[in-house]
């Protein structure tokens, strides 16, 4: 084997030839393998006496041979290239790269995406949630306002990253026929508010 290698390749299509083995047989085999990448043969030595083994052993000899010999002409290749001193420089460097002269200043760099959808975002529901506003003014004479506020904070709600409210996110929203079932379920809890005229 070669000098400070460390580790070697045993293949899985040796499986077959092993499952004839014995036991005791495949363990002499293993041992043998493990003895010779690790040069405590010589030449005279190196293949088992037992015929068996000898079988199984000569085709995993000629692989491990074939991968010390990749193994040693890619040392070479990189001792070469080492040598070389790596990568050539280009010898055509242009001085300004970008073709483009008299900037002295760096460009602004440009606002985030992310950043830029998200206002956006929040501008439009805000443009939204105004108009949603004053379509429960028109109930405010009808309802408490504690009432109103509460469910406009209710119907109103979206994460930070949601393109739609609470209510815009219903197959149907009508705005008079929610508050009335609301203020129903409420169970008389804004009694006390003086505007409370339930609507027919």
């Amino acid at each position: 084997m070669a000098e400070n290698k460390k580790s070697f390749v045993l293949y899985v299509d040796i499986l077959p030839s092993i499952k004839l083995l014995k036991d005791h047989e495949a363990g002499k085999l293993f041992i043998h393998i493990l003895r010779y990448v690790n040069d405590e043969f010589d030449k005279t030595t190196e293949d088992p006496k037992n015929r068996t083994l000898n079988l199984a052993w000569q085709p995993i000899k000629k692989t491990l041979k074939a991968d010390l010999e990749k193994y040693k002409n890619t040392c070479l290749r990189n001792q070469e290239n080492g040598k070389k001193g790596g990568r050539p420089s280009k010898e055509n460097k242009p001085k300004k790269p970008s073709g483009l002269s008299g900037i002295k200043n760096k460009p602004k760099k440009p606002d985030n995406d992310n950043d830029n959808d998200n206002d956006i975002l929040k501008e439009k529901i805000y443009k939204r949630k105004t108009e949603f506003k004053k379509l429960l003014a028109e109930h405010q004479d009808n309802y408490p306002k504690q009432m109103i506020d509460e469910f406009y904070e209710y119907w109103t709600e979206h994460s930070p990253n949601d393109k739609k409210m609470r209510h815009e996110k219903q197959t149907s929203f009508d705005v008079s026929r929610r508050l009335k079932n609301w203020f129903k379920k409420s169970n008389g809890s804004y009694d006390n508010d003086d505007r409370i005229i339930i609507p027919d």
